[in-house]
């Protein structure tokens, strides 16, 4: 086997490395008005979905149609992850700035930050997957991060390392630019794939 062959390790990388930089470039341009970081973040779902499937075709084609058929549920659910994100980092904030660091900030902080990761962390590659309700989608992601809350846990810190690597320094961050997004969804996709096939082979077993 050739080292540079179709079939090689290292031409297999390369490949997938070049589809992550083209989505994580992607996601940042058509995040860049902030009300459509839903739907794009919902496309890159969809790409990194069918790449862990090795079904993936034209990367930019896909993500652009997954992008438009997403935006009416995709701008919400953006908005709600972004509005509850905040309303965690206030949490901590308040924590911080009030006299003697009252502790019942620092316990609402930790609890909304772990309902918020329960809630949104499988979200958009639900939605990129299935039809649903955009309240459903969000309480199937909760309902799946409880029922498998060892791997999301290990996914959490898999998430968490990736995020510390990207903020290391300007070099690491300037990476993180390029290969965060979705590379990072690649991620959540390489654990949520395997419980998808999980729960719809007990759906099928089950009619």
């Amino acid at each position: 086997m050739k080292i540079f062959g179709l079939d090689s390790p290292l031409y297999k990388f390369i490949t997938w490395l070049w589809d992550i930089i083209k989505l994580s470039v992607l996601w940042t341009v058509f995040s860049i008005p902030i009300i459509t970081v839903g739907p794009a973040t919902v496309a890159v779902a969809y790409v990194t979905n069918q790449m862990v499937e090795e079904q993936e075709g034209r990367i930019a084609h896909t993500f652009v149609r997954e992008f438009r058929n997403n935006l009416k549920k995709g701008i919400p659910l953006g908005l709600i992850a972004l509005v509850c994100l905040y309303a965690v980092y206030l949490d901590f904030q308040f924590y911080q700035a009030l006299e003697d660091n009252p502790i019942q900030f620092l316990i609402m902080g930790i609890l909304a930050m772990v309902i918020f990761l329960m809630s949104f962390i499988y979200a958009f590659h639900l939605m990129a997957r299935y039809e649903n309700k955009l309240t459903r989608t969000i309480r199937n992601s909760y309902d799946i991060a409880t029922k498998y809350f060892g791997r999301t846990i290990l996914l959490i810190l898999f998430l968490a390392l990736e995020l510390v690597f990207f903020f290391w320094n300007l070099t690491t961050m300037l990476i993180g630019v390029f290969v965060a997004a979705g590379g990072m969804s690649y991620t959540v996709s390489a654990f949520v794939m395997k419980i998808f096939y999980t729960i719809e082979k007990e759906q099928q077993t089950g009619q």
